[in-house]
C-alpha cells in the first residue's frame, strides 16, 4: 500500500483542512500526499504519525520505500554509526551487508550524505533493528 492510500484511510472523518492545520501545511500538499503524488519529507512523515496516533514501525513497513529523507538529522547519523559498532561489523562489512559502497556508508556515518528510507529499510532488515530504533523515535 502506498503511503498516501493509508493516511488517507487513516484520516478518516477529519477534515483535509484539519489534518494540514495540525501539520502545518497546505491542503493542497496533504491531498498530493494523499493522492502518492507527492512524497512527504521525514519531519511531515513523523507528524502525521503523530497526529494520526500511527506505528512508526507500522507504517514504515508498509509503506517505508516511498518516503524520502532530507532533512539533516545528527542523531540518525550517531544512531548508524552506534548500529554498526554494536554489531562489530567494520564498514566495509556493513556497507557491502546492506548493499552500498564503502564510501556511501562513510558519508552516512560522517553526516555527508542522508540515507534515502528505502536504504534506511534495508539497513533495518538487515541489522534486524526496528525503524523507531534507529530513528531513536518514539510515537
Amino acid at each position: 500500500m502506498k503511503l498516501g492510500t493509508h493516511i488517507k484511510s487513516s484520516r478518516g472523518p477529519m477534515p483535509q483542512k484539519d489534518l494540514a492545520n495540525k501539520l502545518n501545511i497546505s491542503v493542497n500538499t496533504l491531498s498530493a500526499y494523499e493522492n502518492n503524488r507527492r512524497i512527504p519529507e521525514l519531519g511531515v512523515f513523523l507528524k502525521i504519525c503523530k497526529e494520526l496516533n500511527l506505528s512508526i514501525d507500522h507504517v514504515f513497513n508498509i509503506a517505508g520505500p516511498y518516503i524520502k529523507i532530507s532533512q539533516n538529522y545528527k542523531l540518525l547519523y550517531q544512531r548508524i554509526h552506534q548500529l554498526r559498532i554494536s554489531l562489530n561489523l567494520s564498514q566495509e562489512e556493513i556497507a557491502t551487508l546492506v548493499g552500498v559502497s564503502l564510501s556511501t556508508w562513510a558519508k552516512y556515518e560522517a553526516g555527508n550524505r542522508t540515507p534515502p528510507l528505502d536504504r534506511l529499510f534495508t539497513i533495518c532488515k538487515k541489522c534486524h533493528v526496528q525503524p523507531s530504533e534507529l530513528l531513536n523515535i518514539n510515537i
